[in-house]
């Protein structure tokens, strides 16, 4: 059984590796997740990583709790911007 973790982990940073943490994510969804928001831009709410093909909305909304929807460098919810488009310090 995988273990618990109570931190939530920041989805629209985070590697596939640390992903799979996330309770009811194997390999598989961990690389869709990290190619959609690759793609598409970063997460917001549960509802943009329930586009996620595999995802659905039951998941996405279990899943919800243990997100942390911050961009990179932001400490509002992300903006919505691809990669390319973060702005670092």
């Amino acid at each position: 059984m995988r273990e618990q973790h109570s931190r939530h982990i920041a989805i629209n940073t985070a590697s596939a590796t640390k992903i799979e943490e996330l309770h009811l994510i194997g390999p598989h969804l961990a690389e869709a997740i990290v190619k959609h928001r690759e793609t598409k831009g970063y997460f917001r709410t549960w509802e943009d990583l329930a586009k996620v093909k595999g995802i659905g909305e039951e998941t996405a909304c279990t899943l919800e709790p243990q997100i942390d929807w911050l961009a990179p460098g932001d400490d509002t919810p992300a903006n919505n911007k691809k990669p390319d488009e973060w702005q670092t310090e």
